[in-house]
């Protein structure tokens, strides 16, 4: 059998691990149910492709949106792993074959989501051999998390009927953001077995994160031209901008357009295939700003997005985690900006109003922790460290942090002391 480095290298082109992945896939390789929290961009979708191309029988992979199964399995077919993905749009005869093939093991994963999985479609999964099943984006089984999916807490209720038929396979949960209380979902609700368990540090340190709180929309909209001048100057490659509604999306678009920058709005209000049109054109396009809501999510992985902005803070800090992750994949120095009004949280508590008054007590919280760290006077990495990593006790600041509070940036500070001049970031 190829050896792991080995088919990195035939497959992905690389060489060498990074640390803990090799772990995690020869945990999987070995048949040991495995959990892994790593942040985002750090290689997370790698770490159960490249085992389950050495296990016999084809990895089922369990994910929450449809966006995230095609990318996936658009990259592994771009490599000559046969993939595919049972989805709500495809056919019945699209679903024969892809089935079929899996049942002749020449398709090495499908990807469906958990509603597929608990559909029709689990009588015929019941049939095929699988050496592994895996869970992506696994902080959707927790009402606690920030993009709760009810159905992944049934997930377990095709593991015990598959294994009626055949040997159980490895399973495996995979999260970029998890703090303590949906990891203890995670370990309750899945099935995993004794898991072997992974984690890094959250704090990425090729990120600088700058929140600065403003009085008004114009204020608001100066920071934000500040920054895209200076994004524009520099020539920063790709820059994300985060809002809440579609119309905010369609109307800061067109604000950034009428003053010479080329933007573009992304939002579940437009056709799949006008966001399939405008994902591949943000990731082609050397210069390009998108204004997105949540639609712009998990598992989108385009290396080069140089700044994240927020024009209003996200409903919880594994939120904003997710999203500002999206910066700096490639290692390469990066921003993260947030700017807020102290009336943006009433408007957070109004959009994602939740009818279950345990759960709207539980996305109140988790909002106010949202304003306390952006309020803080305390380093910002450090919070969002301690956030997901609740053993962590020091009280320092992380030693070479560049962010806002470190560098001591205050309202009146102009963002171009905090935004130097970065050469070496330029593409």
């Amino acid at each position: 059998m190829p050896t792991l480095e080995e088919t990195l290298q035939k497959y992905y082109g690389f060489s060498t691990f990074r640390a803990p992945q090799k772990e995690i896939m020869e945990s999987i390789l070995s048949g040991r149910d495995t959990l892994a929290l790593l942040p985002t961009g750090t290689g997370k979708s790698l770490c159960f492709q490249l085992p389950s191309l050495l296990l016999p029988f084809p990895t089922l992979v369990i994910s929450p949106l449809l966006a995230l199964m095609q990318d996936q399995v658009e990259s592994l077919t771009r490599r000559g792993i046969p993939a595919a993905a049972i989805t709500s749009d495809t056919s019945q005869s699209e679903k024969t074959t892809i089935l079929h093939s899996l049942q002749r093991n020449t398709t090495r994963f499908v990807y469906l989501s958990p509603e597929q999985l608990l559909s029709a479609t689990q009588a015929e999964l019941l049939k095929i051999p699988l050496s592994h099943i895996c869970i992506d984006e696994a902080h959707c089984i927790s009402e606690w998390g920030h993009d709760f999916r009810p159905e992944y807490q049934k997930i377990g209720t095709f593991l015990t009927a598959y294994t009626r038929f055949h040997d159980r396979p490895v399973l495996s949960a995979f999260t970029a953001t998890a703090h303590a209380t949906v990891k203890k979902d995670i370990l309750q609700f899945f099935p995993l077995q004794n898991p072997q368990q992974f984690s890094l540090p959250y704090w990425r340190e090729n990120i600088d994160y700058c929140v600065r709180e403003i009085i008004s929309e114009a204020q608001k909209r100066r920071a934000w031209l500040e920054i895209l001048t200076w994004w524009q100057e520099n020539e920063l490659a790709k820059c994300l901008v985060y809002v809440p509604t579609r119309i905010d999306a369609e109307f800061y678009a067109d604000w950034a357009r009428q003053r010479g920058f080329s933007a573009q709005a992304f939002h579940a209000g437009l056709s799949l295939a006008k966001r399939k049109a405008l994902l591949a054109k943000f990731q082609t396009t050397p210069m390009s700003i998108l204004i997105a809501t949540t639609a712009f999510g998990m598992g989108i992985d385009i290396p080069d997005i140089r700044v994240v902005v927020h024009l209003s803070p996200p409903i919880t800090l594994s939120a904003y985690a997710q999203e500002s992750g999206r910066a700096g994949r490639d290692g390469q120095r990066s921003w993260c900006f947030l700017l807020f009004r102290g009336e943006d949280l009433h408007q957070n508590l109004t959009l994602f109003f939740s009818p279950n008054k345990q759960r709207h007590r539980h996305q109140k919280k988790e909002a106010h922790l949202v304003y306390r760290w952006a309020r803080e006077s305390a380093c910002l990495a450090r919070s969002l460290r301690m956030y997901f990593e609740t053993e962590q006790k020091d009280t320092q600041k992380i030693i070479g942090c560049r962010c806002s509070r470190c560098q001591r940036v205050t309202s009146t500070t102009p963002l171009a002391l905090f935004c130097p001049r970065a050469p070496s970031t330029q593409t």
